[in-house]
């Protein structure tokens, strides 16, 4: 018998009911029922959209933007005046209450404490400092800690919130404006207290010249060399001074206009009411007595201390060693009780006697102020009993010094305003900047998956339905 027929013969005896798979037949199948397929597709894309859209007015809707603090400081928690900060000061009570005030939108409490749970402000932290820092705590080695170079401002509210879409973007945005005009105000703008001038010297008498003058001095003087120890090489573009050159005009100001208006009262014992002037120096005796007593007692307290520390001091042997050692380890290092001690002792020393000095230079300064206050009251006294009468022309001097005195310390103050805000506008222009545009999630990108979803479900039911042979359109038809 011929091989191949045997074969043939074996093959269609062992797969007498093999059944093959007709694609033909199936394409046919699903051809015609791609209406139906389509309809289907296009219903669970109605039906899921439905669904979506009923349940997003219950869902979150997420509006964000990004934040960055670069002023001095900010790296190291501290604002200019080196006071602490924290990053959550932008979501401060305050400043939310400003961003919905300028908002005109709902100041009331329970609107507000809705607003600040729902905003909240995270650090951004990029990948590949995270990677790294990994990397040395795997090794073994210390980390620092990250200080993130941007802050994710978010707010999280319903979607049928009282507040629109477009209403989040705008509070978010007046959040941010708030915080920077709060930290301008704080510290863009001349922070020191420039009294006017003249206002103060018309309400006060010859005699408090000398005060006011001196406490308006020493208060420019400092506040100008804190600045010159900050921006040393910093010069205005309007005024083209720098900090030190508004100090050395401090300097001659108070050595012009100040000595010489001080030097023509204190002349002529010019007072506009020389009894009340009496009075007042009679108070500042006063009061200078009762600070004199107050500082004594701490004085003497201070030495007291002082000779008890010296005393108790010389019983200490530096460096006496320690015989007490470790038997388990040679490397141990030896703690010496007795140097510890007289390290504690010397440092106690040495802390109250600065104490002491500073009570005794207190004292010393008061009784100063008493012997000068003392000399100018014998001198008003004398004046008065002698009933002379008071200079007119040293009045009139005074008068015109006093005139070029103010004009000469608006100049001044107008100098110092000009230069700190030249300063402070390039030193605190980027100082709270938005560094991405202000989003809202859109609706139609998170419709998107939940459409795609029933879409897709609802063809492949139209499919299976038209590979079963079952073909609505036909049977309605029929």
């Amino acid at each position: 018998m011929n091989p191949e027929t045997k074969l043939g013969h074996y093959s269609e005896s062992n797969h007498p009911n093999e059944e093959f798979i007709d694609l033909k037949t199936i394409f046919v199948k699903l051809f015609s029922g791609l209406p139906q397929a389509i309809g289907f597709a296009c219903l669970g894309l109605f039906i899921s959209a439905i669904i979506f859209l009923t349940y997003s007015n219950f869902s979150n809707v997420n509006t964000t933007t990004r934040v960055t603090f670069s002023f001095k400081g900010s790296s190291d928690g501290i604002y200019p005046d080196k006071s602490k900060f924290s990053y959550q000061d932008l979501i401060a009570s305050d400043i939310i209450y400003n961003a919905l005030k300028n908002e005109q939108f709902d100041t009331s409490e329970d609107f507000l404490n809705k607003i600040k749970s729902a905003i909240s402000v995270e650090g951004i932290i990029p990948a590949d400092k995270v990677k790294a820092r990994d990397r040395l705590i795997a090794s073994g080695q210390s980390v620092t800690i990250i200080i993130p170079d941007e802050y994710c401002l978010s707010l999280n509210l319903r979607r049928n919130f009282p507040l629109s879409l477009e209403q989040r973007k705008n509070l978010l945005n007046s959040v941010v404006n708030s915080f920077r005009a709060k930290f301008e105000r704080t510290y863009a703008v001349t922070p020191i207290a420039l009294s006017s001038l003249a206002t103060a010297l018309q309400s006060a008498d010859y005699d408090d010249f000398e005060r006011i003058l001196a406490d308006n001095s020493d208060r420019i003087n400092t506040y100008l060399t804190d600045l010159s120890k900050e921006a040393g090489t910093f010069r205005s573009g309007r005024t083209k001074f720098s900090f030190g050159d508004l100090i050395n005009e401090n300097k001659d100001f108070n050595q012009i206009y100040k000595n010489k208006t001080l030097g023509l009262i204190h002349e002529g014992n010019l007072a506009r009411d020389r009894e009340s002037a009496l009075i007042k120096l009679d108070y500042q005796l006063y009061e200078l007595s009762n600070l004199e007593k107050h500082q004594t007692e701490e004085e003497r307290t201070a030495r007291e201390f002082l000779n008890d520390a010296a005393n108790h001091n010389s019983n200490y042997i530096l460096g006496v060693k320690s015989q007490m050692t470790d038997q388990h380890s040679s490397n141990t290092p030896v703690l010496d009780k007795g140097l510890v001690d007289s390290l504690l002792a010397n440092d106690t020393y040495s802390y109250i006697m600065k104490k002491a000095l500073e009570a005794s230079l207190k004292l010393k300064d008061t009784q100063v102020q008493q012997v000068i206050i003392a000399e100018n009251r014998k001198r008003m006294e004398s004046a008065l009993k002698s009933n002379s009468e008071i200079d007119k022309k040293l009045i009139n001097k005074a008068t015109q010094s006093m005139k070029d005195l103010i004009s000469a310390y608006e100049n001044l103050v107008r100098d110092i305003r000009d230069t700190y805000s030249d300063y402070a506008a390039q030193e605190f222009s980027d100082a709270i900047r938005l560094t991405a545009p202000i989003e809202t999630e859109s609706i139609w990108k998170a419709l998107l998956i939940p459409a795609l979803a029933g879409l897709g479900l609802g063809g492949a039911l139209g499919m299976g339905i038209s590979l079963l042979g079952i073909n609505l359109g036909k049977a309605k038809k029929a």
